[in-house]
C-alpha cells in the first residue's frame, strides 16, 4: 500500500500522491516509488511529468494510476524512461 504524501517536500502540487519504499541493494537502504493518480483525461505528457518527478526525486521507479487505457505514445514513453535492474540480481 502507497503512503499518502503528506509532508511539504512530497506535496500533492509537487506531482506526487503517495510513495512506496521497498529495501536497496546495500544493507539497511532503501529506494523510492513514487506515485501518482490521475482521475481526468491523461496523455503522453502526463508520462513525461511523471519522468521528471521520478528525477527530480532520484526515485527508483514510477507508478501511475488510471483508469484510462495508455495510448501507444503514452507506453514509448514509458518505455524510454527505462527498467528498474537489481545490480545484485542482474535482473529487472
Amino acid at each position: 500500500m502507497a503512503l499518502p504524501a503528506l509532508d511539504k517536500r512530497r506535496a500533492p502540487d509537487r506531482g506526487i500522491d503517495g510513495y512506496l519504499k521497498f529495501p536497496g541493494e546495500k544493507r539497511g537502504s532503501f529506494e523510492t516509488i513514487v506515485c501518482q493518480v490521475k482521475s481526468g483525461a491523461v496523455s503522453v505528457a502526463t508520462v513525461r511529468e511523471l519522468k521528471g518527478v521520478m528525477e527530480r526525486e532520484r526515485a527508483a521507479m514510477g507508478v501511475l494510476v488510471t483508469l484510462q487505457n495508455p495510448t501507444h505514445a503514452m507506453r514509448k514513453e514509458a518505455i524510454s524512461a527505462g527498467f528498474y535492474q537489481r545490480e545484485i540480481l542482474g535482473t529487472s
